[in-house]
């Protein structure tokens, strides 16, 4: 029964307003003592922000990703395209004054590139921190979770700027490994990958593997070991060394396995079409199964909380209905994998993307 805006200061935080409002204000104060503003500049119009005003601020980014416009000026034209409700929130030139001016940090304490304390996520990690802390606090997943690489689209210069061929919305932009409720598709917890170079987690990636290190720090920081949740990964993060360790934890896993992995035996390698192989490893079972005659080599998955039961599922071709018999590992997995796509498609849905000069 709770309204939409009572929502929203669940996750808009006053401190994180305040903060908002101080750095914005700052960084205003910094551009006007370094540089040398004309008359005619917008700049010259520029006033210090106000929790009240920046609330206006973000009610107006939620707007653009709802009423999709070319570019920013658009959404104060005139004439049969006019939409009153944005001039009655700000005039254009207030509105692009905050834009200009919006900051999270302030940037004296920012190191420059090449420094060994540089952070290529500086800029907004304290938005991050936020977002994984009122997250975890305002929801309580599900069971099943999942994991996955997300991508915030960007056409900056960056050195963290990844290239990502099978994301639909986006190749080019800022890469976050995030962790999602599988049936819900709340978000749970994420943060920034910043580059093979980067010194964060090195000993650790060095010792386990990406893939491993990834997925143990995102259930740590939502705090969700030792509590019975399910994780589901595909096959970049799965393997036998993290089903063990997570299973320590009170976690299990199930996920799609690398042929080439060291602890796949040769057995599972091969399978009769429509066949499913069972092998277990102490308390972690592994399943290998090829659907079709077209796909050489069988789907191999492992899972520390399944059985060698089999679902029925109904299948249809044509006008033909016909049923269909699949490990029940393979069903939980595809039921369970697409958390973060989910979320992705939700998120794009609202999101207003345009070029800045941010």
């Amino acid at each position: 029964d709770a309204t939409p805006i009572t929502y929203f200061n669940l996750f808009f935080t006053t401190s994180l307003l305040e903060t908002i409002v101080r750095e914005t204000n700052r960084y205003a104060t910094q551009f006007f003592a370094s540089h040398t503003v004309s008359n005619n500049s917008r700049a010259k119009k520029w006033t210090p922000t106000t929790i009240y005003e920046i609330k206006a601020f973000i009610a107006v980014l939620l707007e653009m990703g709802i009423t999709r416009r070319p570019t920013i000026d658009s959404y104060w034209i005139k004439g049969s395209r006019h939409i009153p409700w944005f001039r009655t929130m700000f005039s254009r030139d207030r509105f692009q004054l905050i834009l200009n001016f919006f900051h999270l940090i302030d940037n004296t304490l920012l190191f420059e590139p090449g420094h060994p304390n540089y952070d290529p996520c500086g800029r907004f990690d304290m938005l991050v921190k936020h977002a994984n802390t009122v997250f975890q606090r305002h929801y309580i997943p599900n069971q099943q979770l999942s994991i996955d690489e997300s991508l915030v689209g960007t056409h900056c210069h960056s050195a963290i700027k990844q290239y990502i061929p099978n994301k639909k919305h986006h190749k080019w932009g800022i890469k976050f490994w995030m962790l999602c409720d599988s049936i819900s598709k709340y978000c749970l917890g994420f943060f920034c990958y910043k580059g093979a170079k980067n010194t964060d987690d090195r000993d650790l990636v060095q010792k386990y593997g990406l893939g491993f290190t990834v997925a143990q720090k995102l259930l740590s920081i939502g705090n969700y070991l030792h509590k019975g949740y399910h994780l589901f990964t595909d096959n970049f993060y799965t393997s036998l060394r993290l089903a063990k360790a997570l299973l320590k934890q009170n976690t299990y896993l199930t996920g799609t396995i690398r042929r080439n992995r060291k602890e796949i035996p040769p057995e599972a390698k091969k399978a009769i079409v429509g066949e499913a192989k069972y092998m277990a490893h102490e308390n972690v079972l592994m399943c290998s199964f090829r659907d079709k005659k077209s796909k050489p080599n069988p789907v191999i998955l492992i899972s520390s909380n399944s059985d060698t039961n089999s679902v029925t599922i109904k299948k249809k071709k044509g006008n033909f209905e016909y049923e269909k018999t699949k490990s029940s590992m393979i069903d939980d997995y595809n039921k369970y994998m697409g958390g973060v796509d989910e979320c992705d498609k939700m998120l794009y849905a609202y999101l207003d993307e345009r070029r800045t000069l941010k």
